[in-house]
């Protein structure tokens, strides 16, 4: 592969293949070289493109806060972001081929599993509708999330293949709420002192 100039400048890579012929009975004397060229220039582009979207959405997938996963149709993790690790605990390679029923709250487990049930079956009346649930994260504590779900179909014959999902921290939206509570109500009542006595 080279660059090439041409007329009027324009610089663009080639590709090409040098073929040799020779004399028949002669095969060592080389009579002519045959050169084909092809411009590769776009598909270089193209290939570079691809590979500085394939970084910008890595990035996003890895310092979010939510857990992006997908999961095959009995509920198996098949793929998570690396933001399991920093919510959960668990590296994603932990949860790869792990039921994702098995970590959630027994009281959760039958709401959700018919829900995911019904989104396969496509029976839920709103299947982008999140629902909220307590999973288990690794160091034995619970976490309330908000999880929604889409169907990945076969573009063939419309079959489900898997579920895509994101997993929000639901206490993340409670703390932004009770912070604004606190700072209108602040705001509000300008005589509000706040005493503090000591022992």
């Amino acid at each position: 592969m080279y660059k090439k100039v041409l007329p009027g400048g324009v610089l663009r890579w080639v590709d090409a293949k040098f073929y040799a012929t020779t004399r028949v009975g002669n095969p060592e004397a080389v009579e002519d070289v045959i050169v084909l060229e092809r411009d590769v220039t776009d598909d270089l582009e193209k290939l570079h493109q691809a590979a500085e979207d394939g970084e910008k959405f890595r990035d996003l997938a890895e310092n979010q806060h939510d857990v992006l996963f997908s999961l095959d149709l009995q509920g198996h993790f098949t793929l998570l972001t690396f933001s399991a690790y920093t919510q959960w605990g668990y590296r994603p390679e932990e949860l790869i081929g792990r039921s994702c029923w098995g970590m959630l709250k027994p009281e959760n487990r039958v709401s959700a599993e018919s829900f995911v049930r019904d989104v396969v079956d496509r029976r839920a009346p709103n299947p982008n509708q999140p629902f909220v649930v307590e999973r288990a994260c690794k160091n034995g504590t619970y976490t309330k999330e908000e999880i929604r779900l889409s169907l990945k179909l076969n573009p063939l014959t419309n079959a489900p293949l898997s579920l895509n999902g994101v997993s929000r921290k639901v206490c993340l939206f409670v703390c932004l709420f009770v912070c604004l509570f606190v700072c209108l109500f602040v705001c509000l009542l300008p005589d509000f002192h706040l005493h503090l006595s000591s022992p």
